[in-house]
């Protein structure tokens, strides 16, 4: 039997969206305050969670994105395919940069592209989509079992690891 790929790296105008540089980071921003960059919609779970909270600083960050390639896979396969949670994931701060850095490496369509962050030790997956009236976050726990259809091409994004290069 044949074992299918969870992700690949995304390549555009043929170059791989690979070790791209999110700059260093103090932490101070997260998702439930960033309005500003969700105006189609933000998700009210990043505060009834109690995921408002502060991150660590970071230094400057190398991160691939990646994309579904063929097998159907909930989060934990996802990320799991990629390495621990603890060395891939970002924090809220150094994600929302992706965001505001890279907008158009993010999948277009309406479709998802997740950020995996970590909150008082416990992990959580954001689900950024582009819509025609704004961007959208909703907030999902690592632990959730949907199972996504990798048909759709959703695409993460990740630390750049010796795992990962």
């Amino acid at each position: 039997m044949i074992k299918k790929k969870v992700l690949q790296i995304v390549s555009e105008d043929g170059k791989e969206l690979k070790d791209l540089i999110i700059g260093s980071c103090d932490g101070q921003t997260t998702f439930a305050q960033s309005g500003d960059v969700f105006k189609g919609y933000l998700d009210s779970d990043f505060e009834n969670w109690g995921l408002d909270k502060p991150g660590e600083a970071t230094e400057e960050t190398k991160v691939n994105v990646y994309e579904m390639a063929g097998e159907d896979a909930n989060y934990k396969k996802m990320f799991g395919s990629l390495g621990s949670p603890e060395d891939i994931a970002l924090t809220q701060h150094q994600a929302i940069e992706f965001i505001n850095k890279y907008p158009k490496h993010l999948r277009q369509g309406g479709y998802a592209t997740f950020f995996l962050f970590q909150v008082d030790g416990k992990f959580f997956v954001a689900s950024v989509c582009v819509k025609s009236y704004g961007l959208v976050v909703i907030v999902f726990k690592f632990g959730f079992d949907f199972v996504w259809d990798a048909g759709r091409r959703l695409r993460l994004v990740a630390k750049a690891t010796a795992l990962t290069q």
